[in-house]
């Protein structure tokens, strides 16, 4: 799973935090998701 983190510090404290995840893959293992047929074609790499 890839993620990202964006923090904001004001005056020497956390104030925000933003997360972005690709858990795509992780999702896709034990079937909790599926490639729609647009998505299949979209990324026909990925759609296994």
């Amino acid at each position: 799973m890839t993620m990202v983190f964006i923090w904001r510090i004001d005056n020497g404290k956390l104030a925000e935090g933003w997360e972005v995840d690709e858990d795509r893959d992780f999702l896709k293992q034990p079937g909790v998701i599926e490639y729609t047929e647009k998505g299949k074609k979209l990324f026909p790499g990925d759609a296994r």
